[in-house]
């Protein structure tokens, strides 16, 4: 072994010292042939000097090496010498390097594994976790027909379809004009008829003059699902929606509490759709608790955030008293608030808003609008597709026969409710 035959030059008295040390398996020790090489070439030990001498006794040599018995390591390798040592109960001084690195690899892996899953979390848009829980099993197709696609509320139209496809397994769609075209939302009906495996429509009832299309697709076997707004005319199986009476309700009384519970308010809304109308009716019936308030106007919006402006001026303008507006539809209260904004009255006049798109958020964020009632729209065609994926593929015995029972295996209507919103909140409720 390498250290047995160097222990000669790191002893320097071991030649005078006798013992085996001095010589190695019968070999000369190098000491020996270096000395007599030098006499060989005229050299002469010369004595050490006093001053040496004291150096000498000042720093005494370390006592020599306590060296293994050659004989132990005869023969072996180094796996071989491993596992007696291992075995003996010897420490491992290879081994210990290793295991203290493997410690802190370890904790760094678990640190990034929990980083890259947190990242991915907070990357992950409203829903979209729902992507990767269930893959497109079945053919079966349900398509929501609506209008008005280009606001910002149908945002959660589309959502809603879209996780309601990835967790069934079937395939979604969202169809319909962008802008308020019934004739065009009844041509996209139309079409999604003639669509193969089509096996349930959804559709938001805005008038009645959709009631024909409807019974259409049911005489065809089609089932329809209303949500949003109802058509309570047509042969439509369910509605899934706000309880639109107990939102315009929570609006009015947020309303009157606003103001005190005394002065003048006009209420905004687009005439002609069922829903909407509920929802004037609700904020009648809060306000009507508080004699001190008077509606003193309800003007038509057109669902346009432009045309809602323009007529919030000229009820500015016309009612200079004005205490607050109350608004049942989406761009009411972006259309109050910049008109009241520009009039400089923000914060005096009390504003309750419709839905959350971010531009109403940020109003309420500014001081600009005081609250906004929400829907849980996404539930709609959630829930509505739910129910038609459960008439095509479950049996609910509700009787002994439910087809001449004229017993139908579905809820009849569905309130998905309201969630107020102010400034308390509104954070949660924006989107990126």
């Amino acid at each position: 072994m390498a250290n047995a035959r160097s222990s000669a030059r790191v002893l320097p008295d071991i030649r005078r010292s006798g013992g085996a040390s001095a010589r190695i398996a019968g070999r000369p020790s190098r000491s020996d042939s270096s000395a007599s090489s030098l006499q060989r070439k005229g050299w002469t030990a010369r004595a050490a000097t006093p001053s040496a001498q004291r150096t000498r006794r000042a720093h005494p040599q370390p006592p020599p090496l306590s060296l293994p018995p050659l004989q132990r390591y005869e023969g072996e390798g180094r796996r071989e010498r491993f596992a007696r040592d291992r075995d003996a109960g010897e420490p491992n001084r290879q081994r210990q390097p290793m295991a203290k690195l493997l410690i802190p690899l370890a904790i760094l892996a678990a640190m990034m594994t929990a980083t890259s899953i947190a990242r991915r979390r907070a990357e992950d848009p409203a829903g979209a976790r729902a992507r990767g829980s269930a893959r497109q099993t079945s053919d079966d197709l349900y398509v929501e027909v609506s209008a008005l696609g280009n606001l910002d509320y149908f945002y959660d139209h589309k959502l809603g379809m879209r996780l309601a496809g990835e967790a069934l397994g079937v395939r979604t769609e969202y169809v319909g004009p962008a802008e308020y075209d019934i004739p065009a939302m009844i041509m996209a009906f139309e079409q999604a008829l003639a669509r193969p495996n089509l096996k349930g429509i959804v559709v938001v009832g805005f008038e009645p003059a959709l009631n024909p299309i409807v019974d259409k697709a049911v005489d065809a076997g089609v089932p329809v699902v209303t949500v949003d707004a109802d058509l309570p005319g047509s042969r439509r199986i369910a509605f899934v929606g706000t309880g639109n009476h107990r939102a315009g309700f929570e609006g009015g009384s947020r309303l009157a509490e606003l103001i005190g519970g005394r002065g003048e308010v006009a209420l905004m809304t687009k005439v002609g759709q069922s829903n909407l109308e509920e929802r004037v009716r609700g904020y009648r019936d809060a306000l009507a608790a508080h004699p001190g308030v008077r509606i003193v106007q309800v003007v038509d919006t057109q669902s346009d955030a432009v045309i809602a402006a323009q007529v919030a001026t000229a009820v500015l303008r016309k009612h200079p008293n004005l205490a607050g507006i109350g608004c049942v539809e989406a761009a009411g209260g972006v259309g109050a608030g910049t008109a009241v904004k520009e009039a400089g009255r923000a914060g005096r006049i009390k504003i309750v808003a419709m839905d959350r798109g971010n531009d109403v958020l940020a109003m309420i964020g500014s001081g600009v609008i005081s609250a906004t009632v929400v829907q849980r729209t996404a539930l709609m065609p959630y829930y509505a597709v739910l129910i038609l994926h459960t008439l095509a593929h479950q049996r609910i015995p509700i009787t002994n026969d439910n087809a001449r029972a004229g017993a139908l295996p579905a809820p009849s209507s569905v309130d998905t409710g309201v969630i107020l919103v102010d400034r308390t909140n509104y954070r949660y409720f924006l989107r990126e």
